[in-house]
């Protein structure tokens, strides 16, 4: 039997507009600067918004600690290629990506951030397998900024834009 109510389910809640308007300002933001692509910083703010302003928080620092060791883990592997000459043959890449997400899991866990996992794994792919070769650490630190502003515009738009539920006013 089928639900007759189903086009209640097309209801857009409070929640996924508060995310699509940070998605929105955090890409207006980088056309304005002519900062690059918006990507990581858009998913920063995916992820960072959620459903009060202090979880917000508290994701948005997930994030970017995870960034933060995502991004020193492939930076090394990346200098560490480089200096052994064999950064970009197969094998090396084979070995980097999985030994890298290894790192990052380990160095989670050893931090206490095993909530971090997601975050530093995909900074960490994104870097070790996007980064120009002549610009290695600009373009690590670049996407851990990226994460920073995605989150703070998260945080922002959560506490400019509260639940109809908050007991802010």
């Amino acid at each position: 039997m089928k639900d007759e109510n189903w086009y209640q389910n097309l209801s857009v809640g409070w929640r996924t507009s508060k995310t699509a308007i940070a998605v929105m300002v955090v890409i207006a933001l980088f056309e304005l600067t002519h900062r690059g692509t918006p990507m990581l910083a858009a998913l920063a703010a995916v992820f960072a918004l959620r459903d009060s302003h202090e979880n917000s928080l508290k994701f948005s620092r997930v994030r970017i600690l995870g960034n933060i060791l995502g991004a020193l883990i492939a930076t090394s592997l990346i200098y560490m290629g480089l200096y052994l000459s064999c950064f970009q043959t197969s094998w090396y890449q084979i070995l980097a990506g999985g030994i890298g997400i290894l790192l990052v899991i380990q160095a989670c866990n050893l931090t206490h951030h095993s909530e971090s996992i997601i975050a530093s794994s995909a900074t960490f792919l994104v870097i070790i397998y996007n980064t120009p070769l002549n610009n290695v650490f600009d373009y690590g630190a670049n996407r851990v900024l990226d994460s920073i502003i995605g989150s703070i515009i998260a945080v922002l738009v959560n506490y400019l834009l509260p639940s109809p539920k908050s007991n802010r006013h």
